[in-house]
């Protein structure tokens, strides 16, 4: 297996992935078809990634591939062009050396990460109902719009159809991006 990914996209999308233990198979990005996705089960961030080369077959599970905080802070350096993992480590690398500058064991979590197509809002664009979000999801949020924008300024949108649904979450830098995010907002409490 070898998957190749732009750094800035791996950061952004690894911020969504969960960090508990006991479901381990939702801390990491999953690799599945043509999107790069994680969740904790708040917040979800799916993107579009490129230059990939997958020795998957088509009955195979997507690859689930752990992300660790200090891989992180490597993808969002300001010289991280590209990722690569092999099945084995993860290594990053920068437009100034052919050698990666950060490397960490990262082999794939056994497990199968759950049909997050289904949790996709259907939200019209001219819906603007308020959600209710906590200040560490909208933390992530704007930690997520930060990576994106690698440095210059970039717009959020959050869009639901009512307070306690799914919203939709946008990026755009004078267009939107090929990352997004869904975000559940928080349950009033009785």
């Amino acid at each position: 297996m070898r998957i190749e990914i732009d750094a800035k996209t791996l950061a952004a999308v690894a911020v969504a992935q969960s960090t508990e233990s006991t479901r381990y198979y939702l801390c990491g990005v999953c690799f599945d078809g043509d999107d790069a996705v994680a969740t904790d089960g708040h917040l979800l961030t799916v993107a579009v990634w490129i230059n990939r080369d997958l020795a998957i077959l088509d009955d195979e599970a997507a690859p689930i591939m752990p992300v660790s905080s200090k891989a992180i802070t490597a993808l969002k350096r300001r010289d991280a062009t590209h990722a690569i993992f092999d099945g084995a480590t993860l290594a990053v690398y920068s437009e100034h050396s052919e050698a990666a500058f950060y490397l960490e064991p990262s082999a794939p979590i056994d497990g199968t990460f759950p049909d997050w197509r289904r949790v996709l809002p259907d939200v019209p664009d001219d819906a603007s109902c308020p959600g209710m979000f906590g200040d560490a999801l909208l933390s992530r949020i704007a930690a997520t719009a930060k990576i994106l924008g690698a440095g210059t300024s970039i717009g959020v949108q959050l869009r639901g159809v009512d307070d306690l649904s799914a919203h939709r979450v946008r990026y755009f830098n004078g267009a939107a991006l090929d990352t997004y995010s869904v975000a559940m907002p928080m349950r009033p409490s009785k």
